[in-house]
């Protein structure tokens, strides 16, 4: 069995294999989109899941909103995984935060870098370089369970630096980015593009079942 799948390798090549892997029963193979990405304690009420009509989602939102909800997403599952009790669930979360992290990478590599590369490559670099180093970790996280030690402090420290990451996305490189097109159009056809190729990731990732679910008792 491979060890992880495609997309969270730091030099991945997407795939047309399709698995099904234990992820939270929160997702139920939807993601879930975050309301106004308001959320101080991570609760259930900051989130629903998306509707089946996927293609309305990402209408009239723009790239950087896309990318923004991608960073609420994770966010919110990491509040989920520190709250979570049960170890099963645990397990099922930490998964979905990896696998959601690939989705997004890859996204944001598909979509985002090419047009903030146009204006400021030596950010995209940097980019990257966050990235990998985010994935190496998540990578290791794979070969491991919940259960082994230095697992939680893995996955912190993975977080930590996926929300320093975000923080400077969001802080900077997306308001240069947004003044650098100036044409609220056009951000708002690269956020369908970005929703459309998000999907196509997501459906079309090479995914491992992880059967390490332990019982809690």
């Amino acid at each position: 069995m491979k060890s992880f799948f495609s997309l969270i390798k730091p030099n991945y090549q997407i795939s047309s294999t399709l698995a099904k892997p234990s992820y939270s029963s929160y997702f139920l193979n939807k993601r879930f989109y975050v309301a106004n990405a308001v959320s101080t304690d991570h609760g259930i009420k900051a989130t629903y899941p998306y509707p089946n009509q996927i293609t309305n989602i990402g209408k009239n939102r723009n790239l950087i909103e896309e990318a923004i909800r991608d960073h609420r997403v994770i966010k919110d599952l990491w509040g989920r995984y520190q709250k979570e009790a049960n170890r099963n669930e645990r397990q099922k979360i930490a998964n979905t935060i990896i696998y959601e992290f690939a989705v997004h990478t890859a996204t944001e590599d598909i979509v985002l870098y090419p047009v903030l590369e146009k204006y400021y490559p030596n950010i995209v670099k940097h980019n990257h370089a966050d990235h990998h180093h985010i994935k190496e970790a998540l990578h290791k996280l794979f070969s491991m369970k919940i259960s082994d030690h230095g697992y939680d402090d893995i996955l912190a420290k993975a977080i930590k630096e996926f929300e320093e990451h975000a923080a400077r996305e969001e802080c900077d490189h997306f308001p240069k980015l947004k003044e650098a097109i100036g044409n609220d159009k056009q951000l708002i056809k690269l956020g369908e593009e970005f929703e459309k190729i998000r999907s196509k990731v997501s459906t079309q990732s090479h995914l491992t079942t992880h059967d390490k679910m332990e019982s809690a008792s």
